[in-house]
């Protein structure tokens, strides 16, 4: 080997022994540190009626502190949880919010035993290490206690003490959905909670508050957690709605990604085969809890391809909240296919994808998924960075070609190193890259087992 390989090689090795240290420190870190919030059950359901065509209803939640620390729960202040609901619907392979609701505006814990041996911290003001506290639907309906999401930011778990409230109408307020959003055979509905806490996101536990459950709808148009057969279904915890569409088609690619300083954001996309070389796109982006909010959307395509059909849907906002609902616009570009809302310097209340909703894009274009593999998020809010990146589907794997130039040389060596680091850091410098090009033994991880066969795929121009 010549001179150059051998100093790249002890640089590997080197690293090697850094990297062990880092892996050492990492795993003496706790699971969960501070207040951490988990809605563990969605329990209760109310219709409340209609007005029109738009239906009514209130969603009840458990949520469960699994932290180490209690949670602050103090009402008539701005130092306790806020709480949200929204349906969601799996018809004819789209998945689909539609309705969502103002948020309950919590007051006072009752610690109970639900999640195990509550240690009762003797106050109302705290929810208490494993400790649950029940918000039966009745109250996640009462309009006196329900408040806007404009004004929480869902990042941080800031909001004001004084908020405005809902009117005092049937459907005010509360969870909407349209009539005519309901039906059609084999269709799937999914109700989801999620809690917006100041101390839970202080502690970097915000990510997990979310959980979904499977509810029938019945000819009356209430909602019911038992399916026809008499199976009730089971909340699933920590996970957003979205997550139940990968559950229910195995076709599905889900995938999130952070955004810097920000909130998170989950992406799930389905590709099927129309014929004569044309595909169909299905792609649902749900926004957990950015507060920068999501602008635009772009899917870079293969220069010259084909692209018709294209579609967006989005869920109503409604009761007086500020933000708009106006339908994004699609074009097909140069460079893919593009939808965006209006930009935040001519309407800051533009109707971004913000948190706790769910959007919709499709298209048909004459690109097999091989070649739509991600989607950049254009973020609404000023800041940096404008955009991020989500995948949409697997990137292709090529061992040892970590920079992904079509060879294996030293060139790779730097990227090599990076995707040793952790795949974080690799997929942000390397976007279009699989992280698992670094995987030179097979054994589907990166880890330093790679770095011998790593060297040989250098000596020999190409990995076996």
């Amino acid at each position: 080997m010549n001179q150059r390989g051998a100093i790249a090689i002890a640089g590997l090795c080197l690293f090697a022994g850094v990297g062990i240290m880092l892996r050492q420190s990492q795993a003496a870190t706790p699971r969960s540190v501070g207040p951490d919030i988990i809605v563990s059950d969605l329990f209760d359901l109310i219709y409340w009626g209609a007005s029109g065509s738009i239906q009514a209803y209130s969603v009840g939640t458990y949520v469960c502190n699994i932290g180490d620390q209690p949670a602050v729960w103090q009402g008539s202040t701005n130092q306790h949880p806020v709480i949200g609901q929204n349906l969601f619907r799996l018809s004819a392979g789209r998945f689909e919010q539609i309705g969502q609701s103002w948020l309950k505006w919590a007051f006072l814990s009752e610690n109970t035993d639900y999640c195990g041996t509550c240690i009762d911290p003797n106050s109302s003001s705290l929810l208490g290490v494993n400790c649950a506290d029940p918000y039966e639907a009745a109250y996640s309906g009462y309009q006196g206690q329900l408040g806007p999401k404009s004004v929480v930011n869902p990042f941080t778990g800031e909001f004001p003490a004084v908020h405005p409230t809902p009117p005092f109408t049937v459907i005010g307020g509360r969870l909407q959905v349209h009539a005519a959003d309901f039906g059609g055979s084999g269709t799937l509905y999914f109700a989801e909670g999620q809690y917006v806490t100041p101390d839970d996101s202080a502690a970097g536990n915000l990510h997990n508050n979310a959980s979904y459950r499977q509810v029938w709808v019945l000819p009356n148009h209430n909602l019911t957690y038992i399916s026809p057969q008499g199976t009730p279904s089971i909340t699933v915890e920590q996970q957003p709605a979205i997550a139940a569409w990968a559950q229910q088609d195995a076709s599905v690619f889900l995938a999130s990604v952070d955004v810097p300083g920000d909130g998170r954001v989950y992406a799930a996309c389905k590709a099927t085969d129309l014929g004569g070389g044309t595909w169909h796109y299905e792609i649902a982006i749900q926004n957990l809890n950015s507060d920068r909010a999501v602008g635009g959307v772009l899917v870079p395509l293969p220069p010259g391809t084909s692209v018709s059909n294209l579609g967006f849907h989005c869920v109503e906002y409604h009761s007086g909240e500020v933000y708009d609902s106006t339908p994004w616009t699609g074009v097909v570009t140069a460079a893919g296919v593009r939808w965006d809302t209006v930009d935040y310097a001519t309407n800051p209340n533009a109707n971004a994808l913000r948190w706790g909703t769910l959007y919709n894009f499709r298209f048909d274009a004459g690109a097999s998924p091989p070649s739509v593999t991600l989607a950049e998020l254009l973020l609404f809010k000023p800041g940096s960075p404008e955009s991020i990146e989500v995948p949409l589907g697997s990137l292709p794997v090529a061992p040892g070609d970590t920079n992904c130039d079509g060879v294996v040389d030293f060139d790779d060596i730097n990227p090599f190193v990076l995707a040793l680091a952790g795949q974080a850091g690799y997929e942000a410098a390397f976007p279009g890259c699989n992280w698992l090009n670094a995987d030179c033994n097979g054994d589907g991880q990166v880890n330093f087992d790679d770095i011998n066969p790593f060297v040989a795929c250098l000596s020999h121009g190409g990995c076996p």
